[in-house]
């Protein structure tokens, strides 16, 4: 009884973590949009507590464009 539900934690810590590692590496080979607009300022989330702010949008447009060249930079193959 005590080694079956060792076992059965064990397994369930297993699968969490095949989980884990295959939804990381599927969402780090999935490629961005192209043409993504980030709005200056919430225009229709009519939540309270939205996580994008005025003052966050132009981080976030920085990251992404370095994102952007970063990613240019690295497959000469492709034409702009």
């Amino acid at each position: 009884m005590i080694l079956s539900s060792i076992l059965l934690q064990a397994a369930i810590i297993f699968v969490v973590l095949v989980v884990f590692v295959l939804t990381y590496s599927l969402n780090k080979r999935t490629k961005p949009p192209k043409n993504v607009v980030i709005p200056e300022k919430c225009e229709f989330c009519p939540s309270t507590s939205c996580l994008m702010k005025e003052m966050t949008a132009k981080k976030t447009k920085e990251e992404l464009k370095e994102i952007i060249n970063c990613e240019k930079e690295d497959s000469p193959n492709e034409k702009n």
